[in-house]
């Protein structure tokens, strides 16, 4: 597989991925902001990638160390090279996350992912089969995943993922169905004034299950500065732009 190195960061650090097939996008790197600083504790990171997100949480220093499961051998491949070269604590685990949880205790204080947003039969399924994974459910369902993410979490444990707003009642349900309850959203607009298409959701393994409204909402993520220009470039909002600076340590 050919891969490009590639600048996060503005060039705070590098990484390994696939020149074709799924590569990290400002999803991740969202999500790596939104979920809390847990410097003392172990993340786990459900279809790792590359390991665009549980590495972002290292450097940051948002965690002490993260173990991060990926399906894919070229990808797991590629997020070992990555953690090397980064000389960061992150162990990669090549396996199915739907078998490997079973096998694990309640270990994680924060669990992570960015998740296939199609169910399996919604849409055209991608013939890379990266690509596939990434985007539709053909390696476990939404109920797969909840399971996998409650049986690695702690009591008062938290999960975060960015997901469909379109789907966060079917995940609500699913969620409270295996004890987690809702404690944080923020919705994520492309710019100011358009309807959000996805929210990063925060659950904890404790609360009300019952709510379907988390106790913090904060106010919707704008990502872009207006429409693109003529050769289609989008400049980020400053908030984001921001948060994609160079700076580590949060």
């Amino acid at each position: 597989m050919r891969a490009t190195h590639d600048a996060f960061f503005n060039g705070g650090f590098y990484l390994w991925q696939p020149e074709r097939g799924y590569r990290a996008n400002i999803d991740s790197l969202l999500l790596a902001q939104f979920a809390p600083k847990m410097p003392h504790e172990t993340v786990v990171d459900y279809g790792t990638g590359c390991g665009i997100i549980a590495l972002t949480l290292l450097w940051k220093k948002k965690a002490a160390r993260a173990i991060g499961v990926e399906v894919s051998d070229e990808l797991a491949q590629l997020a070992v090279r990555n953690a090397t070269d980064l000389d960061q604590p992150l162990e990669v685990v090549r396996a199915d996350w739907r078998f490997w949880s079973k096998t694990m205790p309640s270990m994680a204080k924060l669990v992570v992912c960015n998740p296939p947003y199609r169910a399996l039969l919604s849409g055209a399924i991608s013939p890379d089969q990266q690509r596939a994974q990434a985007r539709h459910e053909v390696a476990g369902g939404l109920a797969d995943l909840v399971d996998a993410v409650a049986t690695v979490l702690v009591s008062s444990g938290s999960w975060c993922l960015v997901y469909p707003v379109d789907r966060v009642d079917e995940l609500h349900r699913h969620a409270a169905a295996r004890g987690l309850a809702i404690s944080r959203r923020r919705d994520v607009c492309s710019t100011a004034g358009e309807q959000p298409r996805m929210a990063l959701i925060e659950y904890c393994k404790s609360g009300d299950i019952h709510s379907v409204e988390p106790t913090v909402r904060e106010a919707p993520l704008v990502v872009f500065a207006g429409e693109a220009d003529d050769v289609g470039r989008r400049r980020y909002h400053p908030t984001v732009a921001e948060w994609l600076g160079r700076g580590s340590g949060g």
